[in-house]
């Protein structure tokens, strides 16, 4: 009489070979899911630092002078506020340089914004022109 089925050594062949697929599989499911959160963050942290930016552009250009007086930039919660109550997080910090025109004619302003979220930083930088 014959018996059909399979031995113990051929399933557990089956099983060796099913583990080392589940493992492969399982890393590389780890790793994408990781690159995916590095991506996001990059992609959120970059969003902050770019709104900070033009905040910052927006109230000097509309106060026509060179200092902020509509943002709030809270360096120990990291964040950036305006009057609107709008607030950019993992704001590092911010670096405006102001040009040196001794006539009347419009003075350029050079605007730095730092943003760190982990281990990711961001730096974004603009000039304006500021009327006198």
């Amino acid at each position: 009489m014959k018996k059909r089925g399979f031995t113990l050594l051929e399933l557990m062949i089956a099983l060796g070979i099913f583990m080392l697929f589940s493992v492969y599989m399982f890393q590389a499911f780890n790793l994408q899911t990781r690159q995916t959160f590095r991506f996001n963050n990059n992609i959120e942290l970059q969003y902050n630092v770019n709104k900070a930016m033009n905040m910052i552009t927006d109230d000097l250009r509309n106060n026509l002078s060179q200092n902020l007086t509509d943002v709030t930039f809270d360096s120990t919660n990291q964040t950036l506020t305006d009057s609107d109550g709008i607030v950019c997080n993992y704001i590092i910090n911010i670096n405006i340089v102001k040009g040196d025109s001794s006539d009347n004619e419009d003075e350029l302003v050079n605007i730095i914004v730092n943003g760190k979220k982990d281990d990711t930083e961001y730096t974004s930088t603009t000039s304006i022109n500021i009327n006198k």
